[in-house]
């Protein structure tokens, strides 16, 4: 590495350390903001609430690093252009596609390390703060874990279930319009999932299923008394239904009877709504493997798996728009005249829009993927090929 090129990386970095700090600070504090009031209400003690924000840190840097690599890049050769330092290396002959190299390694770098950590820190961080969130905090006990590709659920202190939610896409497409007024409504999230807040969720229109059925009736010594078994469970006219299964009654003598039925009635407190908040897998707690092993396993099982697959492949996309906003920045400082930078100013500024920008075109295109309109792949992929055209457009108009 040359001498020039270790001064570029070093201007860099120091930037971007700034930047990302900065980025980071503005979100803990809108988050926080947000959620003070919640926590003071539960009582929370000021040690838990502060071990929840510290496990959120590798979730938080995960979102704010693409924006701070954009704004470090613009920021950089702003400060560089101003001290007429890309004049002397235009002067001394230095190409500035090479001036790009230290950018683009960062952000290659950045890009490599981000997706180490979705895949074996994030989803373990998460799943830890949630726990805080309910056991310390809220003080309730969790009621809903996943363990080997499924999820149990405790419906009360003698009842345990697993199952799976499956919600159906209808036959033909959701109206495209009113998909996207959807993720529009959530563009205020958006402006804070670039300074607060992670990628908006946006709950699905379609209905719930309960599919998949195993009721665990258990003793008071916590030994097994009754197992039921359904391929469906479902509300109707506020009664639970299990449809077509087998009833298992274990007796004293350790004999098990088994009895087939089509529709069985079940006593259950849980509302509809309560199912879809329990087993409702989020896919920031699972690991890359976990949630791409859960995907198919709903595929096989004939359930619609659309969402996951489409936070799988978002998840995956996400890290390679460090590289893309490294050469959306880079190119934009440089392409008027190839010379000087934006100013700090206007720097700063184009960070914010085209962060945003991206990252509206990434919540609709989740959205769209989630709701079966967009093939998940694709879904997942696009924003990034959107805005990889637009900087290889910018790159390419550069003046040498």
């Amino acid at each position: 590495m040359t001498l020039l090129m270790r001064y570029l990386l070093r201007q860099h970095l120091r930037v971007f350390g700034v930047c990302l700090i900065g980025l980071t600070s503005i979100y803990l504090i809108v988050d926080f903001v947000e959620k003070v009031r919640k926590f003071v209400s539960y009582k929370a003690e000021l040690h838990h609430v502060l071990w929840y924000f510290a496990l959120k840190l590798p979730s938080i840097l995960f979102q704010i690093t693409p924006l701070a690599i954009l704004m470090s890049s613009l920021l950089t050769l702003a400060i560089l252009s101003r001290h007429n330092e890309i004049t002397a290396m235009r002067s001394s002959g230095v190409s500035l596609y090479r001036v790009v190299i230290p950018f683009l390694a960062v952000a290659q770098a950045m890009t490599l390390l981000m997706l180490w950590a979705n895949d074996a820190v994030i989803p373990g961080a998460n799943q830890q703060a949630e726990l805080v969130r309910e056991m310390q905090i809220e003080r309730r006990t969790p009621r809903a874990f996943f363990k080997g590709n499924e999820i149990w659920v405790r419906l009360g202190n003698h009842i345990l279930m697993r199952g799976d939610l499956a919600e159906e896409g209808p036959a033909m497409p959701v109206s495209i319009t009113k998909m996207i007024s959807e993720s529009l409504a959530n563009i205020g999230k958006v402006v804070r999932g670039w300074l607060g807040i992670g990628i908006p969720e946006i709950t699905p229109a379609f209905p719930l299923k309960l599919k998949g059925i195993s009721l665990y009736r258990l003793n008071p010594d916590f030994s097994i008394q009754e197992v039921l078994i359904a391929e469906e469970m479902r509300n109707e006219g506020g009664q639970w239904l299990l449809v077509s299964g087998m009833s298992r009654t274990l007796g004293a003598d350790e004999s098990v009877k088994s009895t087939p039925f089509d529709r069985l009635p079940v006593t259950l407190n849980q509302k509809p709504e309560d199912f879809r908040r329990m087993l409702g897998v989020s896919s920031e707690g699972l690991s890359l493997h976990d949630l791409s092993a859960y995907v198919d396993r709903l595929g096989k099982d004939g359930y619609n798996s659309a969402r996951y697959a489409t936070d799988l492949f978002g998840r995956i996309a996400f890290p390679f728009v460090c590289v893309i906003m490294a050469l959306i920045g880079t190119s934009m400082s440089l392409m008027e005249t190839g010379v000087r930078g934006k100013g700090l100013v206007k720097g700063v500024g184009y960070s914010l829009l085209i962060g945003f920008l991206y990252w509206a075109t990434h919540s609709v295109a989740l959205a769209l993927g989630r709701s079966g309109v967009l093939p998940p792949l694709l879904a997942g992929w696009s924003p990034n090929i959107l805005f990889l055209s637009f900087a290889g457009y910018l790159f390419l108009h550069v003046r040498q």
